[in-house]
This record gives C-alpha cells, structure tokens and sequence, in this order.
C-alpha cells in the first residue's frame, strides 16, 4: 500500500530562528487541535542540540514525515532557504536524499539519508538531559 506520507523532513535550526521556524510551522503544518505552538517553548517542537552535548541548547532539530501539500507549504514558504534553518528531504519510505539547503550534503543527494547524517553533517549531538533538571 502507497503511503500519503511521501518525504521525510530534517530541520535544524539555531536557538535564535526557533520562534520564526516555529510560526512557519504551524502555518504549513498545523497542530491538530489547530492552536498554536508556543515559540517560548522550542524543546516542545524539537530537540535541543549542541555541539558537544551539553546544556545549554545552541540549535533544535526535528524529523517528521509530511504529504506532498505539507512540503509544498514548507518549501514555499522558503523553509529550504531560511538563514538559520538547514533542511534534508527524502523519499518515503526509501529515504533517498532528494533535496538540502546545507551545500556539504549536496553530493548525498540520491543516497541514503538519516537523522544521524544530519547530526554528523552539522557537528551536533543531542543535548544530554540529567535527571531532575529542566
């Protein structure tokens, strides 16, 4: 059976453009209960990052999957050319690389993508989280 869900979507985007993606966001791809996002709160919409996986969070990245209208919004509401944000696009469920913004990866397009590549490519790690603390 054919999914809906034709791409993949990677977003990493700095701390500072959080609040703008996050709009974004929820114009191209709203919530379900159609209210919106808090801006004040990225770690809601994506993980916290940094480069050496520790607090605090320089940059929050997310994967999600998306229909081909949802990437249409993304995309021409320039997410793919945003100062701040890098974006990958693949094939679902094959995760070919289809598309970047980020010019190191431009020779991946046509192979195999994942999260972990996005990580790698930026020099970023998920922030590590001690127990008890925020």
């Amino acid at each position: 059976m054919e999914t809906i869900w034709k791409h993949s979507v990677y977003v990493i985007c700095t701390s500072a453009s959080m609040p703008g993606a996050i709009a974004a966001l929820d114009v191209a791809f709203p919530c379900d209960d159609e209210n919106p996002r808090d801006p004040t709160k990225p770690d809601q919409v994506g993980c916290r990052l940094s480069a050496t996986g520790q607090a605090p969070a320089t940059h929050y990245g997310a994967a999600f999957s998306v229909t081909e209208e949802i990437r249409e919004n993304l995309e021409s509401m320039g997410l793919a050319n945003t100062p701040g944000i890098i974006y990958w696009r693949c094939s679902n469920p094959e995760m070919i690389l289809a598309t970047t913004n980020n010019q190191p990866d431009h020779g991946s397009i046509g192979h195999i993508w994942d999260w972990s590549k996005c990580l790698q490519s930026c020099g970023l790690q998920p922030v590590i989280q001690e127990i008890g603390n925020d």
